[in-house]
């Protein structure tokens, strides 16, 4: 028995289908503050690396908290969707599991090859779509209607 792909077809308020996302999303490259709580250096040694690379990862999630607000909690629903969903998961191979992982956005208008064959062999998590993948809605609703099919064909 074939493990039916989770992943459910994308779709924009213009097209009318699915869920709606449209996400735009931006970052600043940059390398973390020296830690000055280790005292000049000593972050350095062999005897004091675990000890920086803790107090570094509990700065930097408290920054990660400021910036977007507490981790998100499981609703009641959620729960009982993974519960329901717990089958069908462990039918997954290790790629498919990886790969519901994982956000897709591509360059341009349509939908590369690449991404259809990975859709088709149920190993994408969600495609976003950006204002270089949308010309009209014509244009997303084929697009969207072409995810769907390659997430709806066999393997």
């Amino acid at each position: 028995m074939r493990a039916r792909r989770l992943w459910h077809g994308a779709g924009c308020v213009a097209a009318g289908a699915g869920i709606a996302v449209l996400i735009a999303a931006c970052s600043q490259a940059g390398r973390p503050a020296a830690d000055s709580s280790s005292g000049g250096g000593a972050a350095n040694t062999p005897s004091n690396a675990g000890t920086a690379y803790s107090q570094h990862s509990v700065q930097a999630a408290r920054a990660a908290q400021a910036v977007q607000g507490p981790a998100a909690v499981p609703t009641t629903a959620q729960l009982a969707a993974l519960k329901a969903q717990a089958p069908e998961i462990a039918r997954l191979s290790p790629s498919q599991r990886a790969g519901q992982r994982v956000i897709y956005s591509y360059d341009g208008l349509s939908v590369p090859g690449g991404l259809l064959r990975l859709i088709r062999h149920g190993e994408v998590g969600g495609v976003i779509f950006f204002s270089f993948n949308v010309s009209s809605q014509n244009q997303i609703r084929r697009v969207i209607a072409q995810l769907n099919a390659a997430n709806a064909s066999p393997q």
